[in-house]
């Protein structure tokens, strides 16, 4: 039973921060635009929201930075990031989503994948 409390109080210092920029354009053609962003650690059995972030803006871009989060994988040592992206970024102004980004990290500070775009996973 000591052992078993001993993990409970250390398992959360496990995690190290992840720090998220996300910088999100669109074309200048489009003179208002709407999008809602998702950024979660995703697991097999249940995904854990980390960002949600909703605007419009006349703007052509968009930069947002995120306070460090410390995402809990359970006993798992890597992390699986993944967003989805909402906008209305087109000349029809339909509703899109965008094709989802896959990374891995791994909580000891360094970084599988370091290629920032849409696509399926790649390793650098």
């Amino acid at each position: 039973m000591k052992i078993f409390l001993l993990f409970l109080l250390f398992s959360p210092s496990l995690s190290d921060p992840i720090d998220f920029e996300v910088f999100i354009r669109c074309d200048r053609s489009i003179p208002y635009w709407c999008a809602d962003l998702t950024i979660y650690e995703a697991d097999d059995y249940r995904s854990a929201v980390l960002i949600t972030q909703m605007f419009c803006t006349s703007d052509a871009s968009k930069n947002f930075v995120y306070d460090p989060t410390y995402p809990h994988d359970g006993v798992s040592l890597q992390y699986e990031f993944n967003y989805q992206l909402r906008h209305n970024c087109t000349s029809n102004e339909k509703r899109l989503h965008s094709v989802p980004f896959y990374i891995k990290a791994y909580n000891t500070g360094s970084l599988k994948c370091r290629n920032v775009g849409l696509g399926p996973e790649q390793d650098a």
